[in-house]
């Protein structure tokens, strides 16, 4: 049986504080690169802390997270595509409408049509 790979107080307490700071501000992109840095540790390792801590690679997680904001501000706010879009931290309101899309199956205004 293999067993579960456990993590120090201190490994997970950097993790929940990269999590809180990213999502204080999802307008801001911040690299795992630069958080490993700021915290001292290589990126691999930062990363492994992140899968192993919060169940998902840093990409995924914050992917994830950035369109549960996206979501939620379509169906509560009249702020048009690209404001959302950049809300979230995406330039780019073809590569946002894109991995939105792929998150839920629908493009951001088809998804704020059927939430209405």
């Amino acid at each position: 049986m293999k067993m579960g790979t456990y993590f120090t107080r201190s490994q997970i307490a950097m993790v929940k504080e990269a999590e809180t700071l990213i999502l204080s501000d999802l307008t801001t992109r911040i690299t795992a690169k630069e958080l490993a840095e700021r915290f001292g540790v290589s990126e691999s390792s930062f990363k492994f802390y992140v899968k192993g801590i919060l169940g998902d690679s840093y990409l995924n997680y914050f992917r994830k997270k950035r369109m549960e904001k996206a979501a939620e501000l379509l169906e509560t706010t009249n702020l048009k595509v690209i404001e959302i879009a950049s809300a979230v931290g995406y330039e780019n309101q073809g590569k946002f409408a894109k991995v939105f899309a792929d998150t839920y199956g629908v493009s951001p205004l088809e998804f704020r049509r059927l939430s209405k």
